[in-house]
């Protein structure tokens, strides 16, 4: 059952209009903005927002994707571990670096471009957030931040830039 904005607890209620300074911060086309708006709608979480604004370069559908990453949005299962939203643009570069033969393990491309997309993660969050956020923790970038949209919005923006900068420099 997916919750819609009324059925959402007070946790979810942003401070101020946090959306809109946090798409400020990407191209106006970017997988970013089209992450912070899924969220924005209160249909998506961390994860899922990101994950499914890479639908199409997936080939997968967007219900399928959804239901992939629901479990992983807070920090996995609501426990602040690490980051939902990084979680899902990880998936995502997995995904294209990945080797399909099944019958050869292959994980040196995919360490790689995983760890670079994660360098590039940690340097956004510096620029948006600060120093003392820059980390693939959940529990560590929003603190004791109560509603967590003020940093996860910011925080889900970064994860999809990363991403779809890793994906163009595969290009």
């Amino acid at each position: 059952m997916t919750m819609t904005g009324s059925d959402k607890p007070a946790l979810y209620e942003p401070k101020t209009d946090v959306w809109e300074e946090a798409a400020q911060a990407f191209d106006e086309d970017s997988k970013a903005r089209k992450t912070i708006t899924y969220h924005k709608a209160r249909t998506h979480n961390c994860a899922q927002a990101v994950l499914c604004s890479f639908a199409d370069e997936l080939g997968m559908d967007e219900e399928d994707l959804y239901r992939l990453s629901e479990g992983l949005s807070v920090g996995i299962a609501a426990n602040k571990r690490v980051c939902g939203a990084l979680l899902a643009a990880d998936l995502i570069i997995s995904y294209f670096s990945s080797d399909p033969d099944l019958d050869h393990w292959s994980t040196k491309e995919t360490n790689e471009a995983v760890n670079a997309l994660h360098q590039d993660f940690m340097d956004q969050l510096v620029t948006l957030l600060g120093e003392d956020r820059s980390s693939i923790i959940c529990k560590e970038i929003i603190h004791e931040d109560i509603p967590l949209d003020v940093p996860c919005t910011f925080v889900m923006g970064a994860a999809a830039q990363a991403a779809q900068n890793a994906l163009a420099n595969r290009a």
